[in-house]
C-alpha cells in the first residue's frame, strides 16, 4: 500500500523510511500529527538516513513523535559526505530503553556534516550526537528540550577539528541521574573542537539510592579547544552522602590545549551534598592532566545551599591553569569561595567579586603561584551551614604534592565578619609567601585571639599585623549597603572609601564604575 502513495498531502507515504528512500538530497519531509512506532518508522524499526541531507518537519510542532523500540536508535545517521545537513524541526524523539539513543550519528567517513534540531524534544535515555565512529560533526540544538531519568544529553570521545556543538536556548531536565557523566557531557580526543552553550536551562537531580562514591556534573566539557558558556541556568540537586555534585567543569588533557574558555553570565546553583559550582582545570592533578590557559570566569551568580552540605562545596576553583581572570562574580553559601590551586608561573586575577555566607575559607591559594586577589568584598555571618565558625578568610597553603603558594597578592579586599564566626582572618603556611596591601578587616563584636598567622608567627590584632606585615591595613566598618542581599555598595562614612591603592589591571568596579584615585577598598567604588 505504501508503494502506491505519491507523498501528496492527500495520499502521503505511510512510513517515514519510505519517504526517506524516495527523497533526494535537501528535500523537505513534512510529517503529519501522530506517534510513529516501529511499523511507521520503517523496516529497521528506526529512521535511517544515509548519504543524503534531509529536512524533517512536524506539520504541527510538538505533535509528532518518533517512538523507538530497539536498542540501536530512534534515528541513525551514516555514510555522510562533506557538507550534508540533517534537520529536524518540532519533532519528539522518545527512546525505548536506557540503551537506546534518540539520535545516533555513527558516520565513519570523517566528512564534516551537520545535524540541526530546532524546537525538538528528546526523551529517555539520551540525545547522542556522536559515536566512536563519528569524528567530524556540527551539532546544533535550538530551543531543544531533553528530559530523561538516568542518562545524559550527549557524549563523545572522538570529535576532531572542525567539529562544533552549539546549544541555544531550550532546557535539559534529568531526574534520578545515576552515572558519573555530565547531564551535558562532551569530550574530545582531538584538538580543534568548539562548544557553545547559550541561554540553556539545565536541572539535574541525582539518584538518592546511590551508595558508591563519585562526582557528577551538570555540564562537563573535556579537551574542548574553544568553549563559550554564557547566560545559562544550571541547577544540580539531590546528592546522597557518598556523591558530589559539580555544576560546570571545563578541563584539559596533556595532549590537547584548552585556551581562553569563556564562562560568563551564568546562574549556577548546587543543592547537593558538596562538590563544585564552577571548576576550570582540575582539583587534584594527576597523570595526563593538561593546563587550561587564560580561562575567563566573569559575571556569574553562583549559589550553594549550605544546609544541604555535609562536605564542602567549592565556589569558583581554578586548578592546573595558566593565567586567567575571575571577575565580578557573586558567590553565595560556598564552603570555599574563590580558590586557586597549582597553576603555572602565570597566575590568575580574581577581582571585583562578592562573597557572602561562606563557611570555611573565603579566598584560598593552595600550591598557587603569582595569583592576585584584588578588590573583592566578603560578608560572613553565622547563618552559613548553621555553623558558628569560619576557618579563615585569606589562606595560603601547600598543595598535596608539597608545592608552596608563592608570589600571592592580596590588595584592596574588604572583609566584614559578623557574630563571632571567625577563626582566622589570615593564615599563611610555612614557606608560603604573599604580599598584603590596603585590605580592610572588620569583625563584630571582636576579633578572635591571634587572628593573623604568617609562617607560624601569630599576631593578636590588626595593629600588630600592620606593624609586621601590612602597614596599610585598615580596620573599620565597610558599611556595605545590604550585604545579606548581595548589595556591597558603600554607604557614606565607609572605612573603604579612598583607602585603597591603585592596582594594575583593575580599573573598574563590579558595576563598571571607574575606581577613583586612590580607589575605594572592595568590589565597589563609592558613589555619593
Amino acid at each position: 500500500l505504501a508503494q502506491a502513495k505519491d507523498a501528496s498531502r492527500q495520499t502521503p507515504f505511510l512510513t517515514v523510511s519510505r519517504a526517506v528512500s524516495q527523497a533526494s538530497d535537501t528535500d523537505l519531509i513534512v510529517i503529519n500529527d501522530g506517534s510513529y512506532t516501529t511499523t511507521e518508522l520503517g523496516a529497521l524499526s528506526y529512521v535511517f538516513v544515509q548519504s543524503k541531507g534531509l529536512r524533517f518537519k512536524a506539520h504541527r510542532s510538538g505533535q509528532v513523535t518518533f517512538l523507538g523500540s530497539v536498542a540501536t536508535a530512534v534515528m541513525r545517521v551514516n555514510s555522510m559526505t562533506a557538507g550534508l545537513v540533517i534537520t529536524l524541526d518540532g519533532i519528539i524523539l522518545n527512546g525505548a530503553s536506557t540503551s537506546q539513543y534518540c539520535v545516533l550519528d555513527d558516520d565513519a567517513s570523517a566528512s564534516l556534516h551537520t545535524i540541526t534540531l530546532t524546537n525538538c524534544q528528546t526523551i529517555t535515555p539520551t540525545l547522542r550526537g556522536f559515536s566512536p565512529a563519528c569524528t567530524k560533526l556540527i551539532l546544533n540544538l535550538y530551543n531543544h528540550t531533553h528530559s530523561a531519568v538516568t542518562r545524559s544529553m550527549m557524549f563523545s570521545n572522538t570529535l576532531a577539528s572542525p567539529s562544533a556543538v552549539t546549544v541555544i536556548g531550550g532546557s535539559t531536565t534529568l531526574t534520578g541521574m545515576n552515572n558519573t557523566q555530565g547531564a551535558i557531557d562532551i569530550t574530545a580526543t582531538n584538538a580543534g573542537v568548539s562548544v557553545t552553550i547559550v541561554g540553556h536551562t539545565l536541572a539535574a537531580t541525582l539518584d538518592g539510592s546511590l551508595t558508591s562514591t563519585g562526582t557528577h556534573y551538570g555540564i562537563i566539557l573535556q579537551n574542548i579547544t574553544n568553549v563559550a558558556l554564557s547566560s545559562n541556568s544550571v541547577t544540580v540537586s539531590g546528592a546522597p552522602a557518598s556523591r558530589l555534585w559539580g555544576a560546570i567543569r571545563v578541563s584539559a588533557s596533556s595532549a590537547i590545549a584548552v585556551t581562553a574558555p569563556n564562562i560568563t553570565g551564568n546562574t549556577v546553583t548546587n543543592n547537593g551534598q558538596g562538590g563544585y559550582l564552577i571548576l576550570v582545570g582540575t582539583d587534584a592533578t594527576g597523570s595526563g592532566d593538561g593546563y587550561v590557559t587564560d580561562p575567563v570566569v566573569n559575571d556569574n551568580t553562583i549559589t550553594a545551599v549550605p544546609a544541604n552540605q555535609t562536605s564542602v562545596v567549592h565556589g569558583i576553583l581554578l586548578g592546573f591553569n595558566q593565567g586567567g581572570q575571575v571577575l565580578r562574580n557573586t558567590v553565595r553559601g560556598a564552603g570555599l569561595a574563590l580558590i586557586q590551586k597549582k597553576n603555572t608561573v602565570t597566575g590568575a586575577l580574581f577581582a571585583d567579586n562578592t562573597v557572602r555566607d561562606c563557611y570555611s575559607i573565603v579566598i584560598y591559594a593552595k600550591g598557587a603561584l603569582n595569583t592576585r586577589f584584588v578588590n573583592n568584598s566578603a560578608y560572613i555571618t553565622d547563618t552559613a551551614n548553621g555553623a558558628d565558625a569560619v576557618t579563615v578568610l585569606l589562606a595560603l597553603d601547600d598543595d598535596v604534592s608539597g608545592t608552596h603558594s608563592t608570589g600571592i597578592e592580596f590588595t584592596n579586599n574588604a572583609i566584614h565578619v559578623q557574630d563571632n564566626v571567625l577563626t582566622k582572618m589570615v593564615s599563611v603556611g610555612t614557606s608560603n609567601t604573599a604580599t598584603f596591601a590596603n585590605n580592610l578587616y572588620y569583625s563584630v563584636p571582636a576579633l578572635p585571639a591571634n587572628p593573623f598567622t604568617y609562617q607560624g608567627v601569630s599576631y593578636a590584632s590588626v595593629a600588630l599585623w600592620a606593624a609586621a606585615k601590612e602597614a596599610t591595613a585598615v580596620s573599620g566598618d565597610p558599611k556595605f549597603t545590604d550585604p545579606a542581599n548581595d548589595n556591597f555598595r558603600l554607604q557614606a562614612g565607609s572605612a573603604c572609601i579612598g583607602a585603597g591603592v591603585t592596582a594594575s589591571g583593575v580599573t573598574t568596579d563590579k558595576a563598571g564604575v571607574t575606581f577613583a584615585s586612590p580607589p575605594s577598598i572592595g568590589a565597589y567604588e563609592y558613589v555619593a
